[in-house]
């Protein structure tokens, strides 16, 4: 249940769908469609084809706007760290220039999944590249989660240290090694997943992560350091 919330939006250029990753489900939200005839691009030669294809480009980029104001929406209600857009050339060149500066930090990968498949195809082709982002942040955190505990400032380490941080308030993110690793039995984890979950506290499961494991298994980052902390 530690997976990070994401946004999986496929697109064409006349029609959407919208997914949520959260807590290891794959969601289907409605988005945004319209009838595709606007779109149709067609041969018939000579000026009057030339403006008929700029009024299909325009209509391209018209609907590319309202795919990417849901799609923001939606980044925005779940709190989406990551972004990844399914759709061939022709949609994706006038979605990614749409899209707020913010949202397209956000973008993770662009590839073609068709707007056919279903909510298990679009899971078994993205789980892979969500699980190594969620790897690297969870790993990310408790690096600096270690670091900061070494150096006396945002981080604590080990069962003492982050259970007085706990019992202050002061915990932002709780860093758990994965499986057997570590000191810490199953109830104690609990326990302390439990009260961070309470103090609105972020958990992060890392795998094979040796100077965590190291910490009888737990670390965290701190919102402030309390007087006891760090202090023996």
């Amino acid at each position: 249940d530690a997976d990070d919330p994401a946004v999986v939006a496929l697109v064409d250029i006349h029609s959407t769908r919208l997914f949520v990753r959260r807590r290891g489900d794959l969601v289907e939200r409605r988005g945004p469609e319209e009838p595709p005839e606007e779109h149709r691009r067609h041969d018939q030669g000579g000026w009057s084809q030339a403006r008929y294809q700029r009024h299909v480009d325009e209509q391209d980029r018209r609907f590319a706007r309202v795919a990417s104001d849901a799609i923001e929406r939606l980044v925005e209600r779940e709190r989406a760290v990551a972004v990844v857009i399914g759709a061939e050339e022709r949609a994706s060149g006038v979605l990614l220039p749409s899209l707020s500066e913010r949202t397209r930090a956000l973008v993770v990968d662009v590839r073609h999944i068709s707007m056919h498949a279903t909510v298990d195809d679009v899971e078994r082709e993205i789980e892979p590249l969500l699980a190594e982002l969620d790897d690297d942040r969870a790993r990310h955190t408790a690096d600096r989660a270690l670091a900061g505990a070494a150096a006396g400032a945002l981080g604590a380490v080990g069962v003492r240290e982050v259970d007085r941080a706990l019992d202050a308030g002061a915990i932002a993110d709780l860093v758990l090694a994965a499986g057997r690793a570590g000191e810490l039995d199953r109830w104690q984890r609990a326990g302390l997943i439990r009260r961070a979950i309470l103090t609105n506290a972020r958990v992060e499961i890392v795998r094979d992560h040796d100077a965590l494991s190291a910490t009888d298994g737990v670390a965290a980052t701190l919102r402030f350091r309390p007087p006891d902390v760090g202090a023996e």
